[in-house]
C-alpha cells in the first residue's frame, strides 16, 4: 500500500466542477490533488452551454475563450447573450470532453482513485482509495457528482430524489453531407445554444449538437415525458450499470409518432437509427444536503460542491455552470484567509442552491408542457 502526504487539499471528482476549484486554488497559489474513479480519457463529450463573465474573476479565471472551446460551424456566429450587461459578454456552446482537458491543464489528477472512505486523523483527514493507495489531507472538496461517495459517507440522509419521467439519450455521427441537407437549414438560428425542440402533447424531443468535425457532426437526441403509471420506459430504481438497458416499447413509443415529426425530428428520431445509436437511460435526480448538516462537516474541513451538494436533472439545466461557479467561489474563499471560510462559502451559495432545487422539479415539468411545435 502506497501512502502520500503531499498536498493539503484533496478533491474528489475530476469533473467540471472539480476542475474548476482546482484550477482557480492553482492560481491562487493552493495546491491541490484531484481524484477521479475514471480512466483517463474516459470522459463524457456532450455538448454544454455556459455563459462566460470576462469582467467576473470568480468566472473568468477558469473558463478560456470562447475561440478556444466553443463549437465550431459555418452555421452561426454565437450571439451576444444580452446586449448593455457589462457582466456578460456570451453565451457559447462548449464541447465537455475539450473544456474538461482545458481545465485540467497544470493540474494533478490522478485516475482510477475511486474512493473507499474518510477517516479522522490527528493533523487533518486520512483519504483511502480501493486500490490501496490513502493521501493525508488538511481539506477534502466533494465533488463526485450525484452519485458522491463522500456525501454516502458522512451524510446518507440526504435523499437523491428521482422525478417521474422517462428520459432517453441516443447519440450519433451525422455524415456532413445529411448534416447539410436534413439538419443543417433548421439550426441556422439557433447559436449559440445549437439544440432544437418540439413537443408532442408532453412528450419533449430534443436534438442537441455535441460537436462538428470536417466529416460529420455528434447529436444527442433526447427523448422525455411524464411516467405513466406502470411504465415500461420508467425504471427509477435501475442500478446504475443498466442505464444501457434499453426496452423494446422505446422503439415502438417512436415508430407511432414517427408521422407527426417533422424534418430533422424524423431523422433523428426515426426508430430504426435510434435503434443503431448509443442510447441510455436518464434518471432526472436531484438532491440537497441540509445546511446543518453541510456546516457540520464543514467542522471537519469537508465541503461539498456541484451534483454532490445539490443536484439537478441531466436536462434543461444549468447544473455544470453551477458547479463551476461553486469551486471557483469556494476557491475566493479559501484563499481570502478570513476565519470560518467554508461557512462563509456555505452562507453566501445555499440559498441559490435551495432555490435551484425549489424550481428543479417544476422546471422540468414545465419543459413538457409546451404547446405542440414540430419543425
Amino acid at each position: 500500500m502506497s501512502r502520500d502526504t503531499g498536498a493539503p487539499v484533496v478533491i474528489i471528482g475530476a469533473g467540471l466542477g472539480g476542475l474548476a476549484v482546482g484550477q482557480a486554488l492553482r492560481r491562487k497559489g493552493v495546491p491541490a490533488i484531484l481524484f477521479d474513479k475514471s480512466m483517463e480519457g474516459r470522459r463524457s463529450s456532450y455538448g454544454l452551454s455556459l455563459m462566460q463573465y470576462p469582467r467576473n474573476d470568480n468566472v473568468a479565471v477558469v473558463l478560456p475563450s470562447r475561440q478556444q472551446i466553443a463549437v465550431a460551424s459555418d452555421l452561426a456566429i454565437p450571439k451576444l447573450a444580452g446586449e448593455g450587461n457589462d457582466n456578460v459578454e456570451a453565451s457559447f456552446r462548449a464541447n465537455r470532453s475539450r473544456l474538461e482537458s482545458h481545465l485540467r491543464e497544470g493540474l494533478d489528477v490522478r485516475w482510477e482513485h475511486s474512493l473507499e472512505n474518510v477517516e479522522e486523523s490527528g493533523t487533518g483527514l486520512d483519504v483511502y482509495f480501493t486500490n490501496g493507495n490513502n493521501h493525508a489531507a488538511s481539506m477534502l472538496i466533494a465533488s463526485d457528482g450525484v452519485h458522491s461517495a463522500v456525501r454516502k459517507q458522512f451524510a446518507p440522509e440526504a435523499a437523491v430524489n428521482v422525478l417521474p419521467y422517462a428520459v432517453y439519450n441516443s447519440r450519433r455521427r451525422v455524415p456532413m453531407s445529411e448534416w447539410k441537407t436534413s439538419y443543417q437549414p433548421h439550426f441556422r438560428d439557433k447559436a449559440p445554444t445549437y439544440t432544437l425542440v418540439c413537443h408532442i402533447s408532453k412528450t419533449r424531443f430534443e436534438i442537441a449538437v455535441n460537436d462538428f468535425r470536417a466529416e460529420d457532426v455528434d447529436i444527442s437526441c433526447n427523448f422525455s415525458r411524464p411516467a405513466k403509471g406502470h411504465d415500461e420506459l420508467h425504471n427509477p430504481n435501475r442500478p446504475l450499470a443498466d442505464a444501457k438497458v434499453i426496452p423494446g416499447a422505446l422503439f415502438e413509443e417512436l415508430a407511432d409518432v414517427s408521422d407527426r415529426l417533422k424534418g430533422p425530428f424524423a431523422h433523428a428520431f426515426d426508430p430504426e437509427r435510434t435503434r443503431q445509436s448509443k442510447v441510455l437511460h436518464w434518471l432526472m435526480r436531484t438532491t440537497l444536503v441540509e445546511l446543518d448538516k453541510l456546516k457540520q462537516l464543514a467542522r471537519l474541513n469537508i465541503v461539498f460542491i456541484g451534483d454532490a451538494a445539490h443536484a439537478v436533472p441531466i436536462v434543461g439545466s444549468s447544473g455544470a455552470m453551477q458547479a463551476m461557479q461553486d469551486g471557483i467561489i469556494l476557491a475566493d474563499f479559501l484563499a481570502h484567509g478570513k476565519s470560518d471560510p467554508l461557512s462563509r462559502f456555505y452562507d453566501c451559495r445555499y440559498e441559490k442552491w435551495a432555490s435551484i432545487a425549489r424550481q428543479a422539479e417544476d422546471g422540468f415539468a414545465r419543459l413538457h408542457e409546451r404547446p405542440e411545435k414540430l419543425a
